[in-house]
This record gives C-alpha cells, sequence and structure tokens, in this order.
C-alpha cells in the first residue's frame, strides 16, 4: 500500500494578503520557517534505487533525504542562497468516471545549486497525496526560496484558475468567485429544496460524515502497521494489528496484515494462520469496513480492487508463498492457479512460483508450461515497460526463467 511519512506542517499563510505583497524582511514569518517538509508519497516505495523522498527547509537549509527499498541511504544539504534554479512542471491530467471527474498532478523539479549539477526529483501521481498539495506547499513559501518559477501544464481553466488564486491570496478561491460559480450555487441551491426528505437526506448525511471520520482513524492503523512492518519495527507493527482487531475484529483485513507482518518475520506457519482467518471470514462474508472506506473512492478502487474477488485473490497470495517457502508444494499449487483464475494482474509471478512447486513435484511437463508463460511475461514487460524507473522485471529475471525451463528439458 506503500508507506505514510511522518509530516510536520506549519501553517504559513492565514490571511488573504497577496503573497506577493509579502517580504524576505518580514521577520515574524521567518520564524514560522524553522521546520517544513514535503514528503513525496511514491506508488513503489520498496522499488529498487535510490530516490528523493523529503525536502526539509530549515533555518536556510534545503535538506534532501535520499531513500532506497524505503531506508534512508544519504542526505545532502543545499544553501538557500546558494541555489541558482528552483523550477516547478507541474502536469495535470483529467480523469472522468460515470460519477464524477476529478484530475492528478504528476511534478518535474529542477534544483541547481551554485557550481553543483543539477538535481532532478520526479513525482508521479499517488492515491495518497492530494492533487495541488505539493504545489502549493511551495508556492505558500516561495518567497523563501531564490529564483523560485514553475510551469503549470493543462488546458483546464478551473486548475489555472484556482493556482492564480492561490498564488495571489494565499487560500482556496470560494466558490463563489469561479466562473460559473454562481450558478453552481443557484443549481445546489435548486437542487437542495427540490429534496422532499430534507432532514432525513442531512440525519442520513451527518452519520456518513461520522462513520467516515472513525473509518479514517480505523484504517490509519493499517497505515501504521505498514510502517513499523517495512521499517522492521514488528512489535509495533503487532501492536497496532492488535488494535485493530479490538476495533473491528471480524474484518479480515486485520488478519491480512497480521500475515504480512509474520511475512516479514519469516515466520511461514503463523503467516498461514493468519491468512486462513482471514479466508474464515471472507467465507463467512463477514463485512470489512476497510473495504468499505476504499471503495468510497473510485480512484483507491480501481487499484486496490481489480479483482472482483479481490479480498480472496489478496489472502491466497499469502497462502500461496508461505506454503512455497515451506515446501507444501501441492498446497502451494492449489492457491496459484487460484490466483492465476482470478487474478487481473497483468505481470503475475503466479505461474513462475506454480511452475517451480510443479517442478518438485515432478511434473515437469506441466511446469515448463508455466515457465514458458512466465518468459511471455517478461518478455512483453520488458517490451511495454522499458522506461520505468524501478522496473519489476529485468533481463536476470528471464535469464533465471530460461534456467528453469532447461531444467525441465533435462
Amino acid at each position: 500500500m506503500g508507506l505514510v511519512f511522518a509530516v510536520v506542517h506549519f501553517v504559513l499563510l492565514n490571511s488573504a494578503e497577496p503573497i506577493s505583497a509579502r517580504t524576505k524582511s518580514d521577520s515574524w514569518e521567518l520564524i514560522f520557517l524553522v521546520l517544513f517538509i514535503i514528503p513525496f508519497l511514491f506508488r513503489e516505495v520498496m522499488a529498487r534505487g535510490e530516490y528523493v523522498s523529503e525536502m526539509i527547509f530549515n533555518n536556510g537549509i534545503l535538506k534532501l533525504i535520499y531513500k532506497e527499498k524505503g531506508k534512508v541511504i544519504r542526505t545532502k544539504s543545499i544553501e538557500m542562497s546558494s541555489i541558482e534554479v528552483f523550477n516547478v512542471s507541474s502536469f495535470v491530467e483529467a480523469h472522468t468516471t460515470s460519477r464524477s471527474r476529478f484530475f492528478t498532478f504528476s511534478y518535474s523539479i529542477i534544483i541547481k545549486p551554485h557550481n553543483e549539477d543539477e538535481i532532478y526529483i520526479d513525482v508521479q501521481p499517488s492515491i495518497f497525496i492530494t492533487n495541488k498539495k505539493l504545489l502549493f506547499d511551495l508556492i505558500s513559501i516561495s518567497q523563501f526560496i531564490p529564483n523560485f518559477s514553475y510551469n503549470l501544464h493543462t488546458d483546464e481553466n478551473a486548475i489555472i484558475e484556482e493556482i492564480e488564486y492561490f498564488k495571489k491570496y494565499g487560500k482556496k478561491i470560494p466558490l463563489y468567485k469561479r466562473k460559473n460559480g454562481i450558478v453552481e450555487i443557484i443549481l445546489n441551491c435548486i437542487l437542495a429544496l427540490a429534496s422532499i426528505a430534507i432532514l432525513a437526506s442531512l440525519v442520513m448525511l451527518g452519520t456518513t460524515f461520522t462513520k467516515d471520520y472513525r473509518s479514517d482513524s480505523y484504517v490509519g492503523l493499517f497505515a501504521l502497521v505498514d510502517e513499523n512492518r517495512n521499517n522492521r519495527n514488528y512489535d509495533a507493527a503487532l501492536y497496532y494489528v492488535n488494535e485493530a482487531k479490538k476495533i473491528e475484529p471480524k474484518d479480515y483485513n486485520v488478519y491480512l496484515y497480521e500475515a504480512y507482518v509474520y511475512e516479514k518475520k519469516k515466520d511461514y506457519k503463523k503467516e498461514i494462520e493468519c491468512a486462513n482467518m482471514a479466508k474464515t471470514l471472507l467465507d463467512n462474508k463477514e463485512k470489512s469496513r476497510y473495504d468499505k472506506f476504499f471503495h468510497n473512492d473510485s480512484f483507491v478502487a480501481k487499484y486496490i480492487f481489480k479483482e472482483k474477488n479481490s479480498g480472496y485473490v489478496r489472502t491466497y497470495s499469502r497462502l500461496a508463498d508461505a506454503n512455497y517457502k515451506l515446501k507444501n508444494y501441492n498446497a502451494a499449487v492449489d492457491y496459484y492457479s487460484y490466483i492465476i483464475e482470478n487474478g487481473v494482474y497483468k505481470y503475475t509471478d503466479a505461474y513462475f512460483y506454480r511452475g517451480i512447486c510443479l517442478y518438485h513435484l515432478g511434473k515437469k511437463q506441466e511446469a515448463l508450461q508455466d515457465f514458458k508463460k512466465h518468459q511471455e511475461i517478461i518478455n512483453n514487460y520488458l517490451i511495454e515497460m522499458q522506461d520505468m524507473k524501478y522496473p519489476q522485471y529485468t533481463n536476470k529475471d528471464l535469464e533465471n526463467v530460461l534456467m528453469w525451463i532447461k531444467a525441465c528439458l533435462r
């Protein structure tokens, strides 16, 4: 799901005074710029290769945090006064669904310190970062960043209007000041007045908001499990699992996340035990508060709940991998077969690992077919995703599967 980075964020803009009217000599504002952290969240936080995970502005120093596989490997400090170029290019992409229309932002940041090479930072769209937050944050403190500039690449007038208003006044544009905003307000009023059961609607709306607030707090526990698991703080991760169990003891995701922790600890028997508990809850059709929370977000649901039987596919993945590692090959074959038949992920590893299990069971011809299918998947990946910065497959993976194919032909 990704890491959730700790954010310390002081609010710099509280008035409607234009940013252009503020000066660097305002000492009281400099006091507020003691520590300002901008975290970057990536879709593949555990991918190979280093990346910039955070920018920290602190007392005239810009500090870049570099990570690799989720761990800090180095930092770089730059004197703010030495920055010759700080350019942010923002690319806006519109997405239309049957119910709504929304935008995702990607960013390309170039920083050029004096007498040093340029530093490039790419920030891709993420389900965990608000669309305009990064650009708004940088505009907010742009008066403290030497030679700051930004380019907004979009044909969406509404986005341009919103960014320009924020740049001028330091706050979001009110609806009535938007183009056609008055028309929208009138239409909203008509719709509200046309509701026959307006009182009942308000009660239902209040209930929904309350439930979402509780769900947000509950779902936040899973983020803490993820963060501590990836940092190998397994006791802390299991603590948050147990806290989630106290709230929703019949949510299969609680036990699935517990299985993830034990998988990291290499306690595969315990992983199977937890995954089987998750399967039992799925079999009993127990409702999942975690799933319901994310299904309300069509963008998130598109990536997390692609499969019709998403819960089973994720649970069987844990059962398949754990049984494979314990050399319970017959059981692993059954679970991998379910994933192949029901999963929709294009570049699945299930064929490869089922092939290994079949090979060890003496079924070399069946294993050969699986290895050839996996070879086809890798070949397609290397063609279709050749520009990926952190590739899932490389030529080494292709060499590995070819080695297994040769073993089956002996």
